[in-house]
């Protein structure tokens, strides 16, 4: 039976939970502090311990403080408290909880915690068992399994390498796999294993090489590996098998004839609509493919690929990886087939070889013929309209990594004497990642070669400027060049030019580049790099060596993309939800946190996999470009806190920022003789800042400029009839900086190009309203102005507590709750005449539920009643709730058209079957309230 310890102080909670969870079928033991449960637990072992902090004689951290952290990780810890500081919370998950909840407790989210918990150790159980399994299984295989580091050398050789070739397993580890090669097969095994380790493919199938058996016989062996990674998703080795392949020559040949007749068709409901007649041998003699279709994903060893079937035909591209399929024939005898699908456009159908399984592993000759069919379709691509956007794209996002590359190496640039002081640099390195600084220049260069690739298709001076820069990036990597700070400008110049010239050609394909004085540049940079470091390259690569405190590869994950269109994505979302609303309004609620969780699980993912970060590179040329037009010096600073979201969104922002940044520019910072009478630095500095929570993004553009002037702005709104004299007497600071976002409304002193008509702000108005967002304008006199963007998420999930009050539901975001506390009539007071609650030596404000929420609501005086204190941006204040119902991390769906009006309401949720609307605790109202 499951055993559960409770260790808590309150014997009321004791006993509620004791029985809650005996109901449940689990064993429950009890005890009051943490010597009691100290005792039991060391007597019985649970596996599931329910703690309480503050309790005592002994307290839960003390509690955890007294077990070895190698038992705790055995365990599964649940903390339970009214009281934990943050503090508390980080050193319980440091010791091993795996658990916290607050009180009150959610039952339910709690017996949810303890199934998982329970469900885990099983799962654990049975992979040590399968574990042990795979262990024996191993050692009887008939083929040679090992391991190797990302240099080649073996670092595991199973048992069996001695019946194989010979050796005993210590006689292989330790040396590379090349030496126990026959010479002529050694160059193959590094073309192929080194470019396949060097580029992070994901696996080496089927090559042939020979091995010198210890008694000198040559063995031909065909190998299958794939890579293997660290935590951290480097790469650290290979992991492979070695197969005799002495025997396999005949049966290539079968195959190869086998397979030209085992042909199959699937069509748009995933049924089998033809199959060549090899096929049929395995199938039952009666059956007719035209008048009965088979369900093939009934057929396929893992239905659920099925999945996959649907999508390949939305999106009209070929199923990204082969699936296996079990056929049987008459006798009832089952084969296993392995088919890799692609789509066939002109029937409307996925078809496909099929090859016995296991077959595909061994025979190399099927492979050769796929690899000439790529290399054949390769030559054959025709550069259309389609195609030179790809590329373009492409390019554009190559040019965007390579410019993050060179940005994360400037710390690298050094700014030294005229020549190469060895003591100079050691101490500019110190604390420096010399590691990280030669993959990155490797990287570098890599990425500097392809990018040569995909722009030059386009334009052949983009290709002729890259192939000039390798002469500084190759032997950078190559360590015969050191990175000095010219060249680290030079090579973001660099980038910043090859983003111009694709751009240009964006705008116009037929437009003509030169490399104007590039070549020069080039050559001076490598000059001035050669003559610094002059005859010290060996002193240069000796302190490298030194200080590099990784001796193997350091590798950088490379993610693979499947190719779909983005209504492909949205489509299978929307299935999906539509599929949790169904399922929701049919089980219980302590089975819905389990399909909740799942739900917001998969909503955050498909959120992930559209969300992409904000690309700012263009503003770092365009600031000081604009700034000089003006008779000013600028520079530009993005402050990234690695936020992401759609595309759409960040294009739309573009269309905030080109102006705001441009105001900023030509309104906000001085000229450089004005900068200089008022003791500022001379070049002005304006800054974009990106940063998010829960539920929104906050987008902030600063500058350190005059600030915006008041009097004109008042008199332009006046000059307009924006405004009357009766209602400027009315408004504050805030309302009248606010009148620039009004169209006709500039500051500047004459017209131009950038400036003048009063129409920039306006815009950017309209493109913050485009997503619900919200400005504020700070400005000092002297100092500067800051603008203030906040835009609401949308398709977010939030932790939420549902409450009810009287029969109205209301989910309140977990991050608005200050806490929950029993109500007593004797602590209701009046506040300026309104009604509030004594809460820790305040008067907390109490809301009137019926205005507030516009809604018949009534608290039920017969039922317990609660007081929610919430946090909001203007104060704490009181709700008044009959109970808490449920506890889960919730989607934030869009409110419905009928209660946008009530401004409290920050959305919708959905909880079963019932729409629950979703509080708003920084709603402007409230402070009204």
């Amino acid at each position: 039976m499951s055993q559960i310890l409770i260790i808590d102080d309150e014997v009321m909670i004791r006993d509620m939970l004791s029985n809650s969870l005996n109901r449940k079928g689990y064993s429950t033991m009890t005890a009051e502090d943490g010597a009691k449960g100290l005792e039991i637990f060391r007597q019985h072992r649970p596996y599931v311990i329910i703690l309480d902090l503050n309790m005592p004689k002994m307290s839960g951290l003390e509690f955890l403080k007294q077990l070895d952290p190698e038992i705790l990780t055995q365990f599964a810890i649940i903390v339970l408290t009214g009281h934990g500081g943050d503090k508390e919370i980080e050193e319980c998950y440091r010791l091993g909880v795996q658990s916290f909840l607050r009180k009150p407790v959610n039952l339910f989210e709690l017996k949810g915690i303890i199934k998982r918990a329970f469900d885990l150790k099983e799962a654990s159980d049975q992979v040590v068992q399968l574990s042990s399994k795979l262990t024996s299984m191993l050692r009887n295989l008939p083929d040679l399994i090992w391991e190797c580091d990302t240099n080649l050398v073996f670092s595991y050789v199973s048992e069996n390498v001695k019946s194989i070739l010979g050796y005993e397993p210590q006689d292989l580890i330790g040396k590379s796999i090349s030496d126990f090669l026959v010479d002529e097969d050694v160059t193959q095994f590094y073309f192929k294993f080194k470019k396949d380790v060097s580029s992070l493919s994901v696996e080496i199938r089927e090559l042939t090489l020979r091995f010198k058996a210890k008694d000198g016989s040559i063995l031909p062996m065909m190998i299958s590996a794939n890579q293997e990674r660290d935590v951290q998703g480097n790469v650290k080795g290979m992991t492979g098998i070695n197969r005799d392949a002495s025997t396999l020559s005949s049966l290539e040949k079968s195959i190869e004839n086998m397979t030209e007749n085992m042909l199959i068709k699937i069509n748009e409901q995933c049924r089998l609509i033809y199959a060549d007649p090899d096929v049929l041998k395995y199938l039952p003699s009666s059956l007719n493919l035209e008048t009965t279709p088979l369900d093939f994903i009934s057929m396929i060893t893992d239905p659920s690929l099925g999945a996959l079937f649907p999508f390949a035909f939305d999106q009209q591209e070929d199923l990204p990886f082969p699936v296996d399929v079990v056929l049987k024939d008459d006798a009832g005898k089952s084969k296993i087939f392995r088919v890799k699908l692609g789509f066939n456009a002109e029937e409307n159908c996925l078809q496909g070889q099929m090859l016995p399984s296991g077959a595909n592993d061994q025979v190399a000759v099927m492979n050769e013929k796929m690899a000439e069919q790529e290399k054949a379709l390769e030559n054959s691509i025709m550069i259309d309209e389609d195609t030179r956007q790809s590329i373009l794209s492409d390019s554009n996002n190559l040019a965007n990594e390579i410019l993050g590359l060179i940005k994360s190496l400037e710390p690298f640039g050094f700014e030294g004497s005229k020549l190469f002081n060895i003591e100079e640099y050691t101490l500019f390195i110190r604390g420096k990642n010399m590691a990280d600084y030669i993959e990155k220049l490797r990287m570098l260069g890599n990425k500097v070669h392809g990018l040569k690739g995909t722009s030059g298709f386009l334009i052949p001076a983009s290709k002729e400027l890259c192939h000039r820069m390798e002469e500084i990036t190759k032997p950078l990597a190559d360590h015969k060049l050191i990175l000095i700070r010219p060249v680290a400008l030079l090579l973001k110049q660099f980038l910043f030019k090859i983003q111009s010239m694709l751009e240009q050609y964006g705008q116009d394909p037929e437009t003509d580049f030169d490399l104007e004085d590039w070549p020069l540049k080039i050559e001076q940079a490598l000059e001035s790099s050669r003559s610094f470091i002059g005859d010290q390259e060996k002193i240069f690569v000796k302190l490298l060596q030194e200080r590099t405190s990784d001796a193997g590869e350091v590798r950088i994950r490379k993610e693979e993309y499947l190719s779909v269109s983005l209504s492909g994505y949205e489509k299978l979302s929307e299935q999906i939800k539509n599929m949790f609303y169904m399922v929701s309004a049919n089980i219980s609620e302590e089975s819905l946190i389990q399909v909740s969780n799942t739900y917001n699980d998969f909503l955050d993912t498909h959120q992930r996999i559209k969300k992409v970060p904000l690309d700012m590179s263009r503003y770092e040329r365009l600031i000081p470009s604009i700034a000089v037009q003006y008779s000013k010096l600028a520079s530009f600073t993005y402050i990234d806190h690695g936020v992401h979201a759609d595309k759409e969104f960040w294009n739309a922002m573009h269309e905030i920022f080109n102006h705001s940044l441009k105001n900023s520019v030509i309104h906000g910072i001085e000229t450089v003789k004005e900068r200089e009478q008022i003791n500022k630095p001379e070049i002005g500095n304006i800054t974009v800042e990106v940063q998010e929570d829960a539920l929104h993004l906050y987008i902030t553009v600063r500058d350190d400029g005059q600030g915006i002037n008041m009097p004109k702005v008042i008199e332009k709104a006046l000059e307009n009839r924006i405004i009357t004299r009766e209602q400027l007497d009315q408004m504050t600071d805030e309302q009248i900086l606010a009148l620039v976002f009004i169209q006709g409304v500039s500051t500047a002193e004459k017209l131009d190009d950038n400036a003048g008509r009063g129409v920039g702000l306006n815009a950017v108005h309209e493109a913050m309203l485009k997503f619900q967002g919200t400005c504020s304008i700070q400005s000092s006199p002297g100092k500067g102005t800051s603008w203030n963007f906040i835009f609401p998420k949308s398709n977010v999930s939030i932790p939420c507590f549902v409450v009810t009050v009287g029969s109205f539901k209301l989910a309140i975001p977990e991050d608005s709750v200050e806490a929950f506390h029993g109500y007593r009539t004797e602590n209701l007071t009046h506040l300026n005449q309104k009604l509030a609650y004594h809460y820790q030596n305040e008067a907390i404000p109490v809301l009137d539920s019926r205005s507030c929420f516009d809604q018949d609501v009534v608290i039920e005086e017969n039922h317990i009643r609660r007081i929610l204190i919430l946090k909001t941006r203007f104060e704490k204040m009181g709700l008044i709730i009959n109970d808490i119902i449920y506890h889960a991390t919730l989607p934030l769906l869009a409110l419905p058209e009928e209660f946008k009006p009530v401004p409290v309401y920050l959305g919708a949720t959905l909880l079963g079957n019932d729409p629950i609307l979703v509080f708003n605790a920084n709603s402007e109202v409230l402070n009204q309230a």
